[in-house]
């Protein structure tokens, strides 16, 4: 983003302002509050600019990011402040996916740092049929084969560990 350099109050004056402030005596008093008025007014302008920044977790500074993660209801891991700006800016859609195997996955990866996987099992399980509503493709008895140790997602069928 360009910034644009401040043009000078006394400078956005019409002409006729400018005329009568060069014919007073002393000249230039005009000219003189103007830039007096100017320098309070650039100071408010970059606080406003720096709390606009801070309204946001990707450029906001690091003493922020603790007050934003409280607003978010998020406890924060230990860390560098890149460490707990790349986590509270995670929150934000991982609470709009909250309950989602994707999200989930993601949680487990950005925790442990480990490729991870998320998988729904109660379509795997192995379910007694009610009569009024059975499912032929569903059922049977768990395989007892070898495990395949290159799978990551069960076979069809199996039971609940009581």
């Amino acid at each position: 983003m360009t910034r644009q350099p401040r043009v000078p109050l006394y400078a956005r004056l019409p002409e006729i302002y400018r005329v009568r402030d060069a014919e007073q005596t002393p000249p230039g008093q005009l000219q003189a509050y103007l830039r007096a008025a100017e320098h309070v007014l650039g100071a408010v302008h970059e606080n406003i600019e720096a709390l606009h920044h801070d309204l946001f977790i990707d450029s906001c500074e690091d003493w922020v990011i603790p007050y934003i993660a409280d607003l978010l209801g998020t406890t924060h891991l230990k860390g560098d402040a890149r460490t707990l700006r790349a986590d509270v800016a995670d929150t934000i859609p991982l609470r709009r996916r909250k309950g989602t195997l994707s999200a989930i996955e993601r949680l487990a990866q950005n925790l442990t740092e480990w490729p991870a996987r998320a998988v729904e099992l109660r379509t795997n399980l192995g379910w007694t049929q009610h009569l009024n509503h059975q499912r032929p493709d569903r059922g049977g008895l768990p395989p007892c084969g070898q495990p395949d140790i290159g799978r990551s997602t069960p076979r069809i069928g199996g039971t609940v560990a009581v």
